[in-house]
């Protein structure tokens, strides 16, 4: 009967998703949203890297052979996901559409299995119907179309319930899986891990105080083994930032992005969505409080109400001071951000209100939250007017060097970082007679065969950043930086010879894959260790 009815929860959590991306299918195209083409075109990207046969791609080939090592400050995960699903589609469109369908669904089923563990099986399957249909996520999709920001959505509860099984259960596993889901938070979004980490911190205090168990310590080394893990990402982005524009992010200053202030109020649209899921949020939060005060909710889901609180208190100017001194919170540029907690709030406090109340208590949990589904289900499609692309625009979108090269990951050697590329030949011979040909292109390789009557100086369309060698028959060869454009120059002799250009890991990116490899044998001995352990303990019952 329990296998039954997790197979009918199932079902029902992978059924949602179709209802909310339903016209994607339909339409068999890309949704027209805010940074949907990015995604588009990397994935293009990483995908052909992959099929060269570059496990961990982080230098992408673009039109014209300039290159950007997106990759390096891009976290892949949910390019890895498309790029599965596209070996089986052929259809980047297609894969990303599948791929949404699939974030969805996960985030379903991981707030069932947390708010199951939190509330009970009925309170889990329907905070993980909420969780999907929350407003905020729903305008994520339409609206921004991050796709990594999605697929982040299934880590956040996960996280939280491996937490609540190191606190409560003391379940020494616990903290591999913390770690791990933890890393695969930071390898999916930086920016969403980041922001989480407060959480993650919080609740890890909450639950020592109000289950008076240890466990703080267990939840730092738990943050280090996740960061460690993720370290083959996470030391380049932090190391090498300094070679590419990375100050282009700050171009959005958070202050001009809180909710409330008079000029979004004025201007509707976009912020019209938002600030309907904030006056809504805050009536369910007040809800909440009232519920609180008369011992309706018990200790176990407080949590949430603060969480819900702190959430909607830093998408608004009040928060200011925090925006200011915290290290870091400033570049996560838009405030309301925090939205995607204050939905994760809600789904897991509705959850536990609609699946264990009962008579009028239920009825007015259900009136309460009705308004936020109406936003998700009616009012986010005809406000947002949901549209999708032509093939024409995709192609040229496809060519545009924002999307292939984006500015903020330009090496700092370009001095005009900011200007459009236009096409280009890849090689070019600057001085010098003779001939070259391009033997082979790949995104980390170029092969070149050059003969020539004289001494020849190359040009390469392909900007320098650390990493990229070069060999004259086999023999490394100094690389030289154009000064205006920072496309690599090579001298080569006179005569018949290959040149190589390979990119290769610096002693950075080289030490971020060894504490990645040394924190997966640290997690597996972990594992071990749990297994060996919590069995036992059982035993002893």
């Amino acid at each position: 009967m329990f296998l039954k009815r997790n197979h009918i929860d199932i079902i029902i959590l992978a059924s949602v998703p179709l209802i909310i991306t339903f016209p994607f299918f339909l339409s068999n195209s890309l949704i027209a949203s805010q940074d949907i083409l990015f995604h588009f075109v990397w994935s293009e990207q990483f995908h052909k890297v992959l099929t060269e046969g570059v496990l961990y791609p982080q230098w992408v080939d673009t039109p014209s052979g300039y290159g950007s090592p997106t990759f390096i400050f891009y976290a892949p995960l949910s390019f890895y996901v498309i790029s599965i699903i596209n070996t089986l589609t052929k259809s980047i469109v297609m894969s990303i559409n599948l791929a949404v369908h699939l974030s969805f669904f996960l985030s379903g089923m991981s707030m069932y299995f947390f708010a199951r563990k939190l509330n009970g099986e009925k309170a889990g399957l329907i905070s993980g119907i909420l969780y999907q249909l929350i407003p905020f996520h729903i305008f994520d999709l339409y609206e921004r179309g991050v796709i990594p920001e999605l697929f982040a959505f299934a880590w956040f509860p996960l996280i939280l319930l491996s937490m609540r099984k190191m606190f409560v259960d003391r379940e020494p596993s616990s903290l591999a899986y913390t770690g791990l889901a933890y890393a695969g938070l930071i390898i999916t979004h930086l920016v969403s891990s980041f922001m989480f980490t407060f959480i993650m911190v919080g609740y890890g205090v909450y639950l020592s105080l109000s289950e008076k168990k240890k466990g703080i310590l267990r939840l730092l080394c738990a943050i280090l083994l996740g960061l460690g893990l993720s370290s083959i990402y996470l030391i380049p982005v932090i190391f090498e930032r300094t070679f590419v524009h990375i100050e282009f992010i700050k171009f959005h200053y958070y202050r001009d992005y809180f909710l409330l202030l008079l000029r979004h109020l004025i201007d509707g649209g976009f912020y019209t969505i938002l600030h309907g899921i904030l006056i809504m949020e805050a009536a369910f939060l007040i809800f909440s409080f009232l519920l609180l005060k008369k011992k309706f909710i018990d200790a176990r889901n407080v949590f949430f109400i603060f969480l819900l609180f702190m959430s909607l208190f830093l998408t608004t100017p009040l928060s200011s001071l925090l925006w200011k001194h915290v290290p870091e919170f400033s570049n996560l540029q838009f405030p309301w951000r925090w939205l995607t907690f204050s939905g994760l709030s809600v789904s897991i406090l509705a959850g536990n209100m609609i699946g264990n109340f009962k008579g009028e208590l239920k009825k007015a949990s259900i009136l309460i939250l009705l308004p936020l589904l109406i936003l998700s289900l009616i009012m986010i499609p005809l406000i947002i007017q949901v549209s999708f692309f032509i093939d024409k625009e995709i192609d040229n979108w496809r060519t545009h060097s924002n999307i292939f090269s984006p500015r903020e990951y330009r090496p700092i050697w370009i001095k005009d970082y900011n200007k459009m590329l236009p096409p280009t030949e890849k090689v070019t011979i600057l001085s010098g007679n003779g001939s070259i040909d391009i033997i082979e292109w790949e995104s980390n390789k170029r092969l070149l065969s050059t003969d020539g009557n004289t001494d020849l100086r190359l040009k390469l369309s392909t900007f320098y950043y650390p990493g990229w060698t070069a060999r004259i028959d086999g023999i490394y060869s100094g690389i030289i930086v154009e000064r205006e454009t920072g496309s690599m120059l090579i001298e080569v002799p006179e005569g018949r010879h290959k040149v190589e250009f390979i990119f290769e890991d610096t002693p950075v990116r080289y030490y971020g894959k060894v504490v990645s490899v040394i924190s997966l044998i640290v997690l597996f001995l972990v594992y071990l260790y749990g297994m060996r352990v919590f069995p036992q303990k059982y035993l002893k019952q």
